[in-house]
């Protein structure tokens, strides 16, 4: 029983993230058509972040973010533990 727990939990979350993703790539071509600097892309992709981790069950903690500079540039690097990695890493650093 619990696998069919699991086969339905996937199916979910894959379903919400694809379209999520649509919706979410539709909205930054538009966006990006009038604006390629407007903040509204990166309030889309981290709704399409949200969307994707609120889906999967995933609860994410944030520390020390209180420590990132918004005038410093900086790399981010994800070790890849999970496919949720690049929506973890856009909700968790709070720049654009």
């Amino acid at each position: 029983m619990r696998w069919a727990l699991i086969v339905v939990r996937s199916i979910a979350t894959w379903a919400s993230g694809v379209a999520a993703t649509v919706v979410g790539a539709v909205s930054v071509m538009l966006i990006a058509a009038f604006s390629d600097t407007s903040p509204l892309i990166d309030r889309v992709i981290r709704w399409w972040s949200r969307v994707w981790l609120v889906a999967s069950g995933t609860d994410l903690e944030v520390k020390g973010g209180e420590h990132v500079d918004s005038d410093t540039s900086y790399v981010v690097v994800a070790n890849h533990l999970s496919t949720l990695d690049i929506m973890a890493c856009l909700l968790a650093v709070p720049l654009p």
